[in-house]
């Protein structure tokens, strides 16, 4: 379960054993500066050299490496755009994490409130963690082609969902799918998300309601991965396709390029 918590909740949770703050953001950026006792955890370390997601043994490797065991609460926090913390909070749920908090501001927040920030690496220390996998969160290509009931959003921009031919080598979109731009959920004044006022509305624009089944798919995951975590965040049932658009129109799937 993914629960939003704010930067003083971060702040009194800082060298608490029973929980790990991790960085997804780049190595770099994480040099740049961080929160006291946080790992840097980059989120590339989830997949393979082509983008694929690892297999659960690698990842059950990598989660431990940084530190995680299934007693551990991790704690995530972002950069403006979120989308790192939101596809790493995808694979924990996916994993088998049952208690998983991020932070409902950004790091540029906690920057800009004089809070402490550090520099140096934080050395983690090696664990054990062993996979629960949640497979009802994640579909498969096949998956797609044979579910004909659940709603397909697809969280790219306009321009690529609209078929522009510039940006993709074969535009369009999944049949059947509507469009919600991923930065519309992306929050202002430093925020992870927008209000769940605007979150709700956004979704009632396309039609979505409580009681359907939600495929949220992108390019390769991760601008879909925001679109899940604000869904679940209200309770819909949403699923990942993270092999999303990429896979689909480099396997001969049909696209479509009109517009609703």
């Amino acid at each position: 379960m993914i629960t939003f918590e704010s930067a003083n909740w971060v702040e009194q949770k800082i060298g608490q054993d029973e929980f790990l703050i991790l960085d997804p953001r780049s190595s770099m950026q994480y040099l740049k500066g961080h929160i006291k006792g946080a790992i840097s955890f980059p989120v590339k370390k989830l997949f393979d050299s082509n983008g694929k997601l690892l297999e659960v043994n690698q990842l059950e490797q990598v989660l431990g490496s940084v530190g995680l065991d299934n007693n551990t609460v991790p704690v995530l926090y972002d950069r403006y755009d979120g989308q790192s913390a939101s596809i790493l909070s995808w694979v924990m749920e996916y994993v088998g994490c049952n208690d998983l908090r991020i932070m409902d501001s950004f790091f540029e927040g906690w920057d800009s409130e004089t809070r402490e920030t550090f520099y140096r690496p934080v050395a983690p220390v090696e664990r054990k963690f062993v996979a629960n996998i949640k497979a009802h969160i994640r579909v498969s290509m096949k998956d797609v082609v044979d579910d004909t009931e659940s709603k397909l959003i697809d969280f790219r921009s306009y321009e690529e969902f609209a078929g522009n031919p510039e940006l993709d080598s074969k535009p369009g979109h999944i049949p059947g799918a509507q469009n919600i731009e991923w930065n519309k959920l992306a929050g202002i004044d430093g925020q992870f998300l927008v209000s769940d006022e605007e979150l709700v509305n956004i979704f009632n624009q396309v039609g979505l309601d409580k009681k359907d089944e939600i495929i949220a798919y992108c390019r390769s995951g991760r601008r879909a991965s925001l679109g899940f975590v604000a869904l679940n965040k209200l309770g819909y049932k949403v699923k990942l396709y993270d092999g999303s658009f990429l896979e689909w129109s480099t396997n001969d799937q049909p696209v479509d390029d009109t517009l609703a």
